[in-house]
C-alpha cells in the first residue's frame, strides 16, 4: 500500500486501512500501531483524526453495516422484507465474524439506526402497534447475532473443508462423546443435530416468528 502523505492523511483514508485490515485479519486484531504502519504515519497521527480506538472502532462498524446493504427491496410485503432483510444481515455477519463480539460494546451509528428506522417503519406500516414492532426488531437482531456466533463457533469444532457426508459424521461424533444417560437425547440425536447446525441458516426461527406475527394481525 502506497505510503500517505501526512496532508492527505483524513478519517476516510484511515477507516478504509482499517477496513482491510479488519476483513483480512479480523477486527480483534486492528491496531491502530498497524494502520499507522500501513500509512507510514506514527500512531499519534491516527488519534489526531480518531479520539481513541473505540471511536474508531464506532466508525468501523457503521461502515461495515453501510456496506453490507442489508435492506430488502421495500417493494416486497412485510413478511417477505422481514425474512429477506435478516437472512441480508445474517450473512453479513457470518462473511466478517469478528464483529460478534463487539455488539453491544460499540454504540451503533447512522447505518444501524437506519436499519432499525426501516424494520419499525415496515412493521408500523404492516398495522402492528408500537410494542409489537419495536420488540420483534430486538427478537429478530438479538436471534441473528446468536445464530451467527454459533455458525462460527461451529467452524471451530470440524474442519470445514471436509466432504459433506465426512463433515456431517465427525460433527455428529462431537455429540456421541458426551457420557450417556446424562445426555442421551443428544446423543440419539447427534446425526440430526449435526444436520441441523451445518445448514447454518435462520429459516426455523424467522418462519416460527413471521407465523406469530400473521397471528397477531388475524
Amino acid at each position: 500500500m502506497a505510503v500517505k502523505k501526512k496532508q492527505d492523511l483524513n478519517r476516510d483514508v484511515i477507516l478504509n486501512v482499517a477496513l482491510t485490515l479488519s476483513a483480512e485479519e479480523g477486527v480483534d486484531n486492528v491496531t491502530v500501531r498497524k494502520i499507522a504502519a500501513q500509512l507510514g504515519v506514527t500512531p499519534m497521527a491516527i488519534y489526531r483524526h480518531y479520539d481513541n480506538k473505540s471511536d474508531l472502532l464506532a466508525a468501523m462498524l457503521d461502515a461495515f453495516i453501510k456496506d453490507a446493504s442489508v435492506l430488502a427491496d421495500h417493494s416486497l410485503e412485510w413478511d417477505e422484507w422481514l425474512r429477506a432483510t435478516s437472512i441480508n444481515m445474517f450473512e453479513a455477519l457470518c462473511s466478517q465474524p469478528s464483529w460478534i463480539p463487539l455488539f453491544g460494546q460499540i454504540q451503533l451509528g447512522i447505518s444501524g439506526v437506519i436499519v432499525m428506522e426501516n424494520f419499525l417503519k415496515v412493521l408500523k406500516q404492516a398495522g402492528f402497534d408500537d410494542a409489537v414492532a419495536i420488540n420483534t426488531f430486538f427478537t429478530m437482531t438479538q436471534n441473528i447475532v446468536g445464530a451467527a456466533c454459533i455458525r462460527s463457533t461451529i467452524t471451530t469444532m470440524v474442519d470445514s473443508d471436509q466432504e459433506d457426508e465426512d463433515y456431517l459424521r465427525l460433527l455428529g461424533l462431537q455429540f456421541q462423546t458426551l457420557p450417556n444417560p446424562e445426555f442421551s437425547n443428544i446423543i440419539a440425536l447427534s446425526g440430526n443435530i449435526a444436520k441441523v447446525i451445518s445448514d447454518h441458516n435462520i429459516e426455523f426461527f424467522l418462519d416460527m416468528l413471521i407465523a406469530g406475527l400473521k397471528q397477531l394481525k388475524s
